[in-house]
């Protein structure tokens, strides 16, 4: 295996895995048994290249035994993709990120916002005190509030909308 589809091997392994030991998450060759498959049915929403992950993620999420049986892989002078490995992987992790904000909105969306508006709130703090000390507007600082307060507000706002939507669909 070429040494950049290692590494992409090992960035999706890693974020797909969820702290399992599973080596290969990508590989599209699975076996399931008759539960694994009808506790599956009908929560399987990717129809991409992020499917391995979500499969994972549900196995994981529903504690279903989760087993790695080693393949053989061979790379020669044909090209094995059908697709650029670069947009493979920017896929499967932007497949794997909606996945988590849709289970989590709160912890993936709202606490990244309300992060950024205490550091909003600082800056225009800082904002604030350098205006009074000089009379001059110190812009620097009120664009640096305005870059975080107005983006964390926006994140803080769609995280408890999010969580909100999630409830109701249970």
């Amino acid at each position: 295996m070429p040494l950049y589809r290692r590494f992409g091997r090992a960035v999706l392994d890693v974020v797909s895995s969820n702290g399992s030991a599973i080596t290969d998450s990508q590989c599209g060759f699975r076996a399931l048994n008759r539960k694994s498959m009808e506790s599956m049915i009908g929560t399987l929403r990717m129809d991409d290249f992020s499917t391995e992950s979500e499969m994972l993620r549900i196995a994981q999420e529903r504690r279903l035994r989760i087993g790695e049986t080693p393949i053989n892989c061979r790379y020669g002078d044909f090209d094995t993709s059908t697709k650029n490995p670069l947009s493979h992987g920017v896929e499967v992790l932007g497949s794997i990120f909606w996945l988590a904000v849709e289970r989590k909105p709160l912890l993936h969306i709202g606490l990244p916002g309300i992060v950024a508006m205490f550091a909003g709130i600082f800056f225009f703090l800082q904002f604030l005190r350098g205006f009074s000390e000089t009379g001059l507007v110190p812009i620097e600082q009120g664009m640096l509030a305005s870059l975080f307060l107005i983006p964390g507000t926006v994140a803080l706002m769609l995280g408890l909308a999010l969580a909100l939507a999630a409830r109701m669909r249970k």
